[in-house]
């Protein structure tokens, strides 16, 4: 009798332990939201690469790789998928399919693309 209490009650500490652990354990999910290429570019202002996502701007702390295999560092270094090099310089963007352009003119056009989408 005194085995089976004794079984008992590591069988049930064992439990208790596996419990917590599964507790602990947790799984963690990141959620992006979509935006519209149009309204993502990357900008070099006073020597620090900002992104631009709609309204919210933050500074960019990590390189960048778009879908298209080109690469903006945070230096503003922009390395396209065949090795050739360019520089992004103070008030130049970039958009997410690699293009760079003075922001003004990239403001324009997605100001234009926005009064397009409202339209339709």
């Amino acid at each position: 009798m005194k085995k089976l209490l004794i079984m008992f009650a590591a069988v049930m500490v064992s439990a208790a332990t596996f419990a917590q652990t599964e507790k602990k354990t947790s799984t963690t999910t990141t959620t992006t939201t979509e935006t519209k290429n149009a309204s993502e570019y990357y900008m070099m202002k006073d020597g620090k690469l900002m992104h631009y996502m709609g309204s919210n701007v933050q500074p960019q702390e990590t390189n960048v790789t778009l879908k298209n295999g080109t690469l903006i560092s945070t230096t503003g270094e922009v390395t396209r998928k065949d090795g050739t090099k360019e520089t992004i310089a103070n008030n130049q963007c970039i958009n997410t399919f690699g293009k760079i352009e003075s922001c003004d003119k990239m403001r324009d056009d997605m100001k234009t693309n926005a009064n397009t989408d409202d339209q339709k």
